[in-house]
């Protein structure tokens, strides 16, 4: 395993600000606070209405994909890919990244037990609603693949346009959630941000680095 590296300094400010508005929002969430409600409220109007059948059916099969198993499998299935290529560091990163976080994850639903909305849901989900466990799934997989995109993939258009598509996918994710009603906005919001602070520092436990080029 390589040695523990810093990140750039792009990804220092991020890490800093992922930090700081998951604490927030763990805060607000946590104390019940009118700012919190203000926003989940506020932004659940502009993503969830109007409603269309085919907005509707398109984001449900969306955010099913996103569920626990599909998302197991794939996490399998690339981590026997790496090792299969004598990828240890990428293997470990893969396999190890999502499965730790969205351990923590299900720790600190339990702890802050923030049920889920109730209010006109187009699907059933069981269990607690903060952070979201689909948010982080999303960040922690997808945004491992970038990570290792940016480690792998020398040329600069190719990385590029891949992470373009990869954000967008974890962007619509968080999306897809509020607008199914299975979650707030700030479930989404907080998932996203641990999400990238488990991605951080395995990438900094597990020494992947951008390539040069």
């Amino acid at each position: 395993m390589s040695a523990v590296h810093r990140l750039s300094r792009v990804q220092t400010v991020l890490f800093i600000i992922a930090c700081a508005i998951f604490i927030t929002i763990y805060s607000g969430v946590n104390l019940n606070a009118d700012w919190v409600k203000s926003l989940d409220m506020n932004l659940i109007q502009q993503i969830r209405f109007p409603q269309t059948d085919w907005k509707s059916m398109l984001l449900t099969w969306y955010t099913t994909f996103f569920n626990t198993l599909p998302m197991t499998i794939i996490v399998i299935i690339g981590s026997i890919i790496f090792a299969l290529e004598h990828r240890i560091n990428a293997t470990l990163f893969f396999l190890l990244v999502p499965g730790i976080g969205s351990l923590i994850n299900h720790f600190i639903k339990a702890i802050v037990a923030r049920p889920r909305p109730t209010l006109d849901q187009l699907m059933h989900y069981g269990g607690y609603s903060f952070p979201s466990g689909h948010a982080i799934g999303a960040t922690l997989i997808l945004g491992s693949v970038i990570v290792l995109v940016q480690y792998y993939v020398i040329v600069k258009w190719q990385r590029w346009l891949t992470n373009t598509i990869l954000i967008l996918m974890i962007i619509l994710v968080g999306y897809s959630r509020v607008y199914v009603g299975v979650h707030y906005p700030s479930d989404v919001l907080a998932g996203f941000c641990l999400g990238y602070i488990f991605l951080m520092l395995g990438q900094m436990i597990f020494g992947l680095r951008k390539v040069v080029k």
